[in-house]
């Protein structure tokens, strides 16, 4: 098994073995196959994000593809990314797109789609 000494890769939980967005930045291009951590925006824009509410908090868990990649607090309006996660732009696609992704969340809930 490789020992990952880079930051280029980790193993999810399934162990999977997932390229950073560090490595995809060292390629310098996309590849065009929705990666989870795609910095170039091409995953974002096929996926977007999706808030999903944690029991009882103020806290909403964003997510890619399925994938819990940060926290938005819905009192203080902060939005707080997984390490992984922040050379990615999805600070600037949340708020570039916030108003739709809160919307999204609030007709998920008005359905008990939680």
């Amino acid at each position: 098994m490789f020992k990952n000494t880079t930051k280029d890769f980790y193993y999810n939980d399934d162990q999977q073995f997932i390229f950073t967005a560090s490595y995809h930045l060292k390629r310098g291009h996309c590849c065009k196959s929705f990666c989870l951590h795609c910095p170039f925006g091409t995953t974002l824009e096929k996926f977007g994000l999706v808030l999903k509410k944690i029991k009882n908090n103020h806290l909403l868990e964003l997510r890619i593809k399925e994938t819990p990649c940060g926290f938005y607090d819905s009192i203080k309006k902060e939005l707080k990314l997984m390490e992984d996660f922040e050379q990615q732009g999805i600070q600037d696609f949340f708020l570039k797109n916030k108003q739709n992704i809160l919307k999204q969340h609030t007709s998920y809930e008005d359905k008990g789609e939680q």
